[in-house]
């Protein structure tokens, strides 16, 4: 005679369940990955338009650019260009910083680096640099607030101060290229 075996159908349901659920979290997981690889060819898109701006606007203002670099007296509408100017470029390398932090797309110091380089080498950049951080601590003081270390300026603080300590010698030829 032929045996039939009874057919353990709550283990079959649980073991089908497990399976699926771990086919689930493998499908979330590769789609979290291809977000984030969208995420960040987008950044990247990003940030070229905003590097064909921005070097559009110091196209537009060359002679105020080469002046303010270099530490030259600016007219007060030449000034606010100037600052403009230094401001975008502030704000793109934190972008390009926090870029490479979240996102795992380089190394940030290397950011930060060529940012202090760029005041050591530029007393106009520098002069804005400064004017900036005493801004900064003028308001946190302002709301009794405390600054944080954790920061692209805190780092680009932190690389000028060695560039202070120990300068390298100054470039060949100034380039007036800082983007």
């Amino acid at each position: 005679m032929i045996s039939l075996k009874k057919v353990d159908w709550k283990g079959t349901a649980e073991l089908v369940g497990l399976g699926a659920i771990v086919a689930s979290l493998i499908f979330v997981g590769l789609q979290m990955k291809q977000d984030q690889e969208i995420a960040e060819a987008q950044a990247y898109v990003d940030a070229s338009a905003v590097l064909t701006d921005l070097n559009q606007f110091i196209e537009n203002s060359k002679e105020v650019w080469i002046k303010g670099l270099d530490g030259a007296e600016l007219s007060l509408a030449d000034n606010l260009t100037f600052h403009t100017l230094c401001r975008t470029i502030y704000l793109r390398k934190i972008a390009q910083w926090e870029r490479a932090k979240r996102l795992d797309a380089g190394n940030p110091d290397f950011f930060a680096q060529s940012y202090a380089y760029d005041i050591h080498v530029y007393p106009g950049l520098r002069r804005f640099f400064d004017e900036m951080i005493e801004r900064f601590e003028e308001n946190r003081n302002a709301f009794g607030r405390t600054r944080s270390d954790d920061t692209f300026t805190s780092a680009v603080e932190a690389f000028l101060a060695e560039l202070d300590r120990n300068p390298p010698p100054p470039p060949r030829k100034k380039s007036y290229y800082i983007n």
